[in-house]
């Protein structure tokens, strides 16, 4: 009977999703989500206009559920994120720093610098 439980309990582990190595937890600062690509794009493309293309690293669409959400930098800590998000927050004032995943299969768009 307790050999049946630990096998039961080792095919329920098994069949748990796996993070996938392609992702990594960090902070990063959220911008907004939308419901829709058009909205998504258009706050991207503000980003792109207003920061300098220094400020733009890792500017990106994530697919996340139904939504889709404009992100920018991938910090280490949280204090590298705040000190990030002082210098833009007057661009975008409802921005909010979050930890997160950043998953490859989630990215829609990534902002690759002048080669767009």
């Amino acid at each position: 009977m307790k050999t049946s439980r630990i096998l039961i309990l080792c095919l329920l582990l098994l069949s748990l999703p796996m993070i996938s190595y392609s992702s990594q937890l960090v902070y990063t600062i959220q911008t907004a989500s939308y419901t829709n690509i058009d909205d998504a794009l258009n706050q991207y493309n503000f980003i792109q206009l207003k920061l300098d293309e220094e400020e733009l690293y890792y500017l990106r669409i994530e697919k996340i559920g139904h939504y889709l959400s404009v992100r920018l930098g991938d910090f280490k800590d949280y204090n590298s994120a705040e000190k990030f998000f002082q210098k833009i927050r007057h661009y975008l004032p409802a921005a909010i720093i979050l930890k997160a995943y950043i998953k490859n299969k989630r990215i829609i768009i990534l902002y690759l610098g002048s080669q767009q």
